[in-house]
């Protein structure tokens, strides 16, 4: 793995809690038909901390 494809998935990370917030709000004012988008997104979000984490914890 690349220190590219690390600075990659810091992007997605971030896009990804960009995207859980919107959900969120619209969430809040019921207009948010699929509800399930929470566990996805937030899936997604451990899978990247999972492989960055284990990328640092190698490559240090």
């Amino acid at each position: 793995m690349s220190s590219k494809s690390i600075k990659d998935a810091i992007i997605e990370i971030r896009n990804l809690k960009k995207k859980l917030l919107n959900f969120r709000l619209q969430n809040s004012v019921k207009s948010l038909k699929d509800t399930s988008q929470f566990r996805k997104i937030r899936k997604q979000i451990a899978q990247l901390s999972t492989f960055i984490s284990r990328y640092m914890s190698h490559n240090g």
